[in-house]
């Protein structure tokens, strides 16, 4: 028992020691610096919970950490209601074997392994008013639907919102098509000699076979939507 015990201390303590350095340190590290009034980067007196005061309820400090809470929260909801209910309704398409299935469970999953860097550059360029989008729109006789899609205030964030759905939804695609392909096939069978249709099936036994999957693909959301950066800055520079 004790060799046993030593063994799983020997196997964890690898990993322990790099959430411990790499995540947990800094974690609280940051909290400890927060506490201290700054000089540029030199850390100064120690003011309590000053500095959380100032960001809350002092301007201009207050306005940009709700601004910034705003953008997060919609960016959240925007890819929660768009992306991955488009990927729920992919990985079911997907999942009933419709024509070219493989091919497109392929080009669902090109995007995602794009560099961040490169889609935020090569979309900056497609969208400026001379850029590809607007040029496809005048070719079709859509002229009128042209605009400077990253230079109006309220065109910019879900223009962004947008490209980041078109790269990753086809991550929860596959993820919800591996959960709909593990729902067990009697459950499906049973279902199908009651005489059930399509709509029903899905609601009454796949969504809630399936639900683990969406908590994980809501949670990655969530984070995802807080780290947002790199696409944004690539997007529109330092005016974004």
């Amino acid at each position: 028992e004790r060799n046993k015990l030593l063994w799983i201390i020997f196997f964890i303590t690898p990993g322990l020691l790099v959430v411990g350095l790499f995540i947990l340190l800094p974690l609280f590290m940051s909290l400890y610096n927060s506490l201290f009034s700054w000089k540029q980067l030199i850390r100064m007196d120690f003011v309590g919970l000053e500095n959380f005061r100032r960001l809350l309820t002092a301007f201009p400090y207050q306005e940009r950490f709700f601004n910034a809470l705003k953008n997060n929260l919609t960016w959240f909801l925007s890819t929660t209601l768009i992306q991955n209910s488009l990927g729920l309704l992919f990985g079911y398409l997907l999942s009933r074997n419709v024509p070219f299935a493989q091919f497109f469970k392929r080009v669902f999953f090109i995007p995602v392994l794009f560099s961040i860097v490169a889609v935020g550059f090569l979309w900056g360029m497609y969208l400026k008013p001379t850029g590809l989008v607007n040029n496809f729109l005048k070719l079709v006789g859509l002229a009128a639907l042209q605009r400077p899609w990253l230079g109006l205030e309220h065109l910019a964030t879900p223009t962004i919102i947008l490209v980041n759905i078109w790269r990753w939804v086809g991550f929860p695609s596959l993820v919800f098509l591996a959960a709909i392909d593990n729902v067990p096939g009697e459950c499906l069978e049973a279902a199908y000699l009651e005489g059930v249709g399509e709509w029903k099936l899905f609601w009454k036994i796949i969504f809630p076979l399936i639900i683990p999957s969406i908590t994980i693909i809501t949670v990655l959301t969530i984070i995802g939507s807080l780290n947002v950066f790199e696409q944004i800055y690539t997007m529109t520079g330092l005016d974004g």
